[in-house]
């Protein structure tokens, strides 16, 4: 089995495995991901939104900030662009990003109790208290904080 038409192409570009399975995940909003079952392992294929990515710069920084999450100790799984052949972390096919990390475990909460809220505000917290510390800069004069009008230099 192989992915479809460009996935297939963007997914040569990485060394892993004869692919065994691959589908369309019916969830979110912004990007197109696509799970990748390999004859290595499972990963998942992130087709990047062009809405939020206009240049190849704001994918680097998104792939840095994540980088910085997952280095800095952030105590969840984050997901890891995975270099591809010639050890770039993503690829250009037809005018989309791509890039690919390891499917990452996880189940689907489809309403919050109280302990899963209780949880989701630890991590929440966890995330901001490194945030405060965060110093890359994305060339774009700062970042958009949730409050409106509101950014950091």
């Amino acid at each position: 089995m192989s992915a479809p038409g460009e996935h297939r192409d963007a997914l040569s570009a990485w060394n892993i495995g004869k692919v065994m399975a691959s589908r369309l995940v019916n969830r979110g909003e912004v990007n197109r991901n696509f799970i990748i079952r390999t004859s290595h392992d499972k990963f998942v294929l992130r087709q990047v939104s062009r809405t939020h990515h206009k240049s190849a710069g704001d994918l680097e920084f998104e792939l840095a900030y994540l980088d910085h999450l997952r280095t800095a100790g952030l105590p969840y799984s984050v997901p890891s662009a995975i270099a591809t052949k010639k050890g770039s972390l993503f690829v250009t096919v037809q005018g989309h990003y791509y890039w690919l990390y390891r499917f990452l475990e996880g189940k689907v909460i489809e309403r919050l109790n109280q302990p899963r809220l209780a949880q989701l505000a630890e991590m929440t917290a966890s995330y901001h208290q490194l945030i405060e510390r965060f110093t890359l800069k994305n060339g774009k004069g700062g970042f958009r904080l949730a409050q409106p009008n509101c950014y950091v230099e």
